[in-house]
């Protein structure tokens, strides 16, 4: 039963891609002691039922590069599974592992994480071609489309990021490469709003979040799902009815996106290289402002709290509801509160020496871990 319980308390870290490491999983009177591993990290925990506490501890793996705490985290499951989400996201540990290397450490970030690749991504798309790993890295390097994405994403977007797969930074990335970013949703920008964009993007999210399984990505439901006409916003308003004749336009440049992400998947990749590959994506810093990340409530807060401090009121009717309940809708659900509320939060009306919002904020800069490979893993 304690085993059973521990499960249920961990859940969402298992949903951020941590598995638990059953070789290493064990009771000692009522305490539950294991450790939680991704593709190149891990961590230990201790789980106390009687006490409601959960505790994340720094692996004791001697095998570990990463040190992903410098200290004990110590979560009170009075709130239960928010309580571990809150904390374990506010940490960075629901969202992709980013380093840099120790004082001591001879290699740099990038080289680091390339090395890593290779093991998680090319290794991953030659067993899926049937190649070698030769072979596979050159048809990647070669090919016309993708050799300049995967390079952007290797050597810039993600060169500090560990290749792991990450549900919510894949959802992520599939909303800032086929929502966003390689679109003609980025031209609407005379038609559409700041914060209606702002929008646009986490109902993106939201569909490919709904798209993304342990077993791949499902491209056809995807485009559909995007482009179709009724699709709405939080808020409930019509999304096609918002870019106004622009939509089809904007719809078939999204569907050649997905499209394109597809032929990566089916033909270069395969499901779990793809889904390593957009888990890097998604945590570069073109998406470290977006609804949808680990961190993202604990963002908020900061934010929110910095402005009330500074005496900055935010509109109806949360002038009125109180700081706490426009924390959580902002963190539950941004795209459902009003604009202006929304757009009080990314651009407040404050003086350039004053707190930031969501778009400047030094609070959305990621947590960063130390890395220990003195030469290559």
């Amino acid at each position: 039963m304690g085993f059973e319980e521990a499960v249920d308390v961990l859940q969402p870290l298992l949903d951020a891609g941590w598995f638990l490491d059953e070789q290493n999983l064990w009771a000692d009177a009522d305490v539950i002691f294991g450790s939680l591993c991704r593709a190149c990290s891990a961590m230990d925990f201790e789980f106390d039922p009687s006490e409601r506490r959960l505790t994340l501890l720094a692996s004791e793996d001697p095998d570990a590069m990463v040190v992903l705490l410098d200290e004990p985290l110590v979560i009170g499951l009075g709130g239960g599974d928010r309580s571990v989400e809150a904390l374990a996201g506010a940490s960075g540990l629901l969202d992709p592992c980013q380093v840099e290397p120790a004082p001591e450490c001879e290699m740099r970030a990038s080289e680091f994480t390339a090395v890593l690749f290779v093991d998680e991504v090319l290794e991953r798309a030659a067993e899926y071609r049937g190649t070698s790993m030769r072979e596979a890295a050159e048809a990647l390097d070669q090919h016309p489309e993708f050799s300049g994405m995967m390079r952007w994403i290797m050597f810039t977007g993600g060169s500090r990021v560990l290749p792991e797969y990450v549900p919510s930074a894949v959802a992520l990335a599939i909303g800032g490469f086929c929502w966003r970013n390689n679109t003609s949703v980025e031209d609407e920008h005379h038609r559409v709003t700041d914060v209606e964009m702002a929008k646009t993007n986490i109902a993106a999210v939201r569909v490919a979040q709904r798209h993304v399984t342990d077993d791949g990505v499902d491209w056809a439901g995807l485009e559909d799902a995007l482009c179709a006409p009724g699709r709405e916003l939080g808020d409930g308003r019509r999304i096609d009815l918002l870019f106004g004749e622009s939509w089809v336009g904007v719809a078939d440049s999204v569907r050649s996106q997905v499209r394109l992400w597809r032929r990566f998947d089916d033909d270069l990749l395969g499901p779990d290289a793809t889904l390593i590959l957009l888990s890097i994506a998604g945590a570069s810093g073109y998406m470290r402002h977006w609804w949808g990340q680990g961190r993202w409530p604990s963002i908020v807060e900061t934010v929110t709290r910095q402005l009330a401090s500074a005496g900055v009121a935010p509109p109806p009717p949360y002038d009125e509801l109180g700081v706490e309940r426009l924390v959580r809708d902002l963190s539950d659900a941004p795209d459902r509160v009003p604009d202006e509320v929304l757009g009080w939060a990314i651009d407040p009306p404050v003086p350039l020496d004053g707190p930031r919002g969501l778009r400047m904020t030094d609070a959305t800069s990621p947590i960063i871990r130390k890395f220990f490979a003195a030469t290559a893993p």
